[in-house]
């Protein structure tokens, strides 16, 4: 074999290893790209939520709320939530444990999204508002008029929630991408305690409205139906607000 010859037959085997180097990184860098993708979105979707939590109007409370506020209001003086009669805390909340398998989450979580905008549209069905918190798992934490306007909702087969519920059941028959839980405390008039203090409107002084911590309200105890509010330890310093 001549020297040329040699030349250009190691010039081909270069060249041939160059493009098989070239493939194998393009494919590395597809394969990377389709994995870390999805997380950057995923991330970018989970920056905006938390930017919407942090507002003063939590997307979650009614615009006719007594507690609404504008933006950058705050409730200067000590205060806490007021409501006539009984009332149901529902905390429900999800958590994926496969990310990648979004045909098995992705309509609970846009399921909860329409059921929302349903309720709050239609305050007959007895959601008075709530919050929301993005981590592992999720969760809402919402606030309702009763148990009875709580599950009518839920079994009602004209509302939002029971298809979604239907399908949720067939899909996790199958899938074990997500899970789900959900808790409800019935909370009888005046057996509740909360302080809100150089706050926006939040949690239930956020959704039913807040009145100033005077007589009764004075104390925790107070406010919980345990004292008449004038058991404040006499060594503690006054409230800044």
């Amino acid at each position: 074999m001549s020297g040329a010859q040699l030349q250009a037959e190691l010039l081909m085997n270069y060249l041939s290893d160059r493009r098989a180097m070239d493939f194998g990184g393009m494919a590395t860098i597809a394969a990377g790209v389709f994995l870390v993708l999805p997380i950057i979105v995923l991330a970018g979707l989970g920056v905006v939520f938390i930017m919407s939590l942090t507002t003063y109007n939590h997307p979650l409370l009614p615009k006719d709320s007594p507690g609404f506020a504008e933006k950058g209001q705050l409730i200067r003086e000590s205060r806490t939530a007021k409501i006539e009669g009984d009332f149901v805390v529902f905390i429900i909340g999800a958590v994926v444990h496969n990310w990648w398998d979004v045909r098995g989450w992705l309509p609970v979580f846009t399921g909860m999204g329409t059921m929302l905008k349903e309720l709050t549209a239609h305050p007959e069905c007895g959601f008075l508002g709530g919050h929301a918190y993005f981590g592992r798992p999720a969760l809402l934490v919402q606030y309702w008029r009763s148990v009875d306007h709580l599950n009518d909702y839920a079994r009602a087969p004209s509302k939002k929630h029971f298809p979604v519920w239907v399908k949720m059941r067939k899909v996790m028959r199958e899938n074990t991408s997500f899970g789900i839980y959900h808790e409800t405390y019935k909370v009888r008039a005046g057996e509740y305690e909360t302080i809100y203090a150089n706050m926006h409107p939040f949690g239930l002084g956020g959704v039913v409205g807040t009145v100033p911590l005077t007589g009764i309200y004075n104390t925790a105890r107070g406010r919980i139906g345990e004292s008449k509010g004038d058991d404040h330890p006499a060594n503690l310093p006054e409230r800044a607000y």
